[in-house]
């Protein structure tokens, strides 16, 4: 009987055991399971935070400036296709006509900015190209070159900053780009775009900035203080053009540059064999021939206000400059002066300061002169308007030969320094291909630039180079206004 019972207390024991050793089983399963399921968690969110790979500055940039690219592409096109919409006045929001005109132009746009940027921009950039005024900001691509880097950015959304410097067309200040684009469909779309003068936000330039805005290879020369700026000076070292920034605007200095030119041109080793004496007795004997011009101090100003037919006020005024050298003097009289002596003088009138009284205008005012030898050119802005948003300006070049006293041509000038029109056109071509012009020109600019003695007309030359001027409509809008490709003479 003991037997049977110490058999019963065994099994019990037995089957407790088991219990609780399925139980435990049971719990470590249930442990092992959930430190899987952590694992798996763990992965899974690693795997989403790896989706997310942030753009580099490069790509960034990219991205910008392709955009930009196609952005404006696109308006040049659509004024092209719709010549009828010059008759629209886009800030008019209440007209059904310009409301058209901004949802087609949205249309074509949609691929590349977001609803928020063309609500805040078609209409701007419409009237900036069909009103063709110079005073509107184009975000041309190459304001997004220099100095890029992204500032923010998240799976979605990216924000990238570019300084943008002075150049020929707009000598400065510089200032602060900022780009926002958005993620939609997996698409990058512009966002908005805010600029900041350099005179509210100094850039703080550097040499490696202005490296990296040129493609041909540029030294410093310098860097030097002026009234309590600092200015950078480089040099272009395939042609030894000197070109000098602030470095806190990033404005050109062109008067700084000069001193420099200046300075290269002492300095310079003599060509072909010629002794630095030699070179000297030649300059001397250069300034001794052909006198240098300086700024005029006494001009010729021609005045008149009127009725015009349709009870509008006219006006008509011209301005030229006297230099005190006959041959000159009386050629600019004979272009300007003579067909208009009855006109009143200046002086003996009582001009209307309200521009806005006028109808038409017809101004010819002196602007800037140039020397380069015995070559002389005046510079003269010429402006008419006949009614309308705005009128027409344009830049006339009066030449005239000191030695032959007598006007002369641009083929006069180029034989004189052994220079042939055709490497010429090659080298304004090639110039206007550079970043400079990105976005500035008609997508077809070149087919205007199939002659050569009648494109480079508007010119003026100085001792360091030649610059050739493009009135508007010539090879860009007017957006863009006048166009200007200057070139070291030692390019030639």
């Amino acid at each position: 009987m003991k037997g049977k019972y110490i058999a019963g207390i065994i099994m019990c024991i037995a089957l407790l055991l088991s219990a609780c050793n399925s139980e435990g089983n049971a719990e470590a399963e249930v442990d092992e399971a959930d430190e899987v399921g952590d694992e798996q968690t763990e992965e899974e969110t690693e795997i989403q935070e790896d989706e997310f790979e942030e753009l580099t500055d490069e790509e960034a940039q990219e991205i910008v400036q392709s955009t930009l690219d196609e952005l404006m592409g696109q308006m040049v096109l659509i004024k092209e296709e719709n010549i009828e919409w010059y008759a629209l006045d886009f800030t008019d929001d209440s007209s059904e006509e310009v409301t058209a005109a901004v949802e087609k132009t949205n249309e074509r746009l949609d691929g590349l900015a977001t609803e928020k940027f063309m609500d805040q921009f078609t209409a701007y950039y419409l009237e900036a190209y069909y009103c063709d005024c110079d005073a509107y900001a184009l975000p041309y691509s190459y304001k997004a070159s220099i100095a890029f880097e992204v500032v923010e950015q998240d799976e979605n959304h990216f924000k990238g900053a570019s300084i943008a410097l002075g150049n020929d067309m707009n000598p400065g200040p510089g200032a602060t780009y900022f780009w926002s684009f958005e993620k939609e469909t997996d698409q990058w779309k512009i966002d908005d775009i805010t600029a900041v003068s350099a005179k509210e936000q100094p850039i703080n330039l550097t040499f490696d900035d202005l490296t990296d805005s040129y493609e041909n290879p540029i030294e410093l020369v310098d860097e030097v203080e002026r009234d309590g700026e600092r200015f950078i000076v480089i040099k272009h070292v395939d042609n030894e053009h000197y070109v000098a920034y602030s470095a806190v605007t990033g404005e050109l200095n062109y008067v700084l540059a000069e001193e420099y030119r200046g300075a290269g041109e002492v300095d310079a080793q003599p060509k072909n064999g010629e002794t630095t004496d030699q070179r000297s007795n030649q300059n001397e004997e250069s300034e001794k021939q052909y006198p240098r011009l300086s700024n005029p101090t006494q001009f010729i100003h021609k005045y008149e206000e009127y009725e015009t037919e349709f009870d509008g006020l006219g006006k008509t005024e011209i301005k030229i400059p006297l230099f005190g050298i006959d041959g000159l003097d009386q050629h600019l009289y004979e272009q300007y002066i003579a067909a208009n002596e009855v006109l009143p003088n200046y002086d003996d009138v009582n001009p209307t300061k309200e521009t806005s009284e006028f109808s038409y205008v017809d101004s010819r005012m002196y602007h800037d002169y140039h020397q380069h030898g015995r070559f002389v050119t005046v510079l003269m802005n010429s402006y008419l308007y006949e009614g309308g948003v705005n009128g027409m300006y344009f830049t006339r070049n009066i030449n005239y030969d000191l030695e032959k006293e007598r006007p002369f041509e641009l083929r006069d000038l180029l034989n004189a320094k052994n220079i042939s029109l055709e490497r010429l056109d090659e080298l304004v071509k090639e110039k206007l291909k550079g970043d400079n012009y990105k976005g500035a020109l008609f997508p077809d600019y070149e087919s205007n630039l199939d002659s050569p003695a009648l494109d480079y007309q508007v010119f003026y030359a100085t001792d360091y180079e030649l610059t050739i001027i493009f009135n508007i409509y010539q090879i860009g809008p007017r957006s863009s206004g006048t166009l200007v490709v200057s070139i070291p003479w030692e390019e030639f």
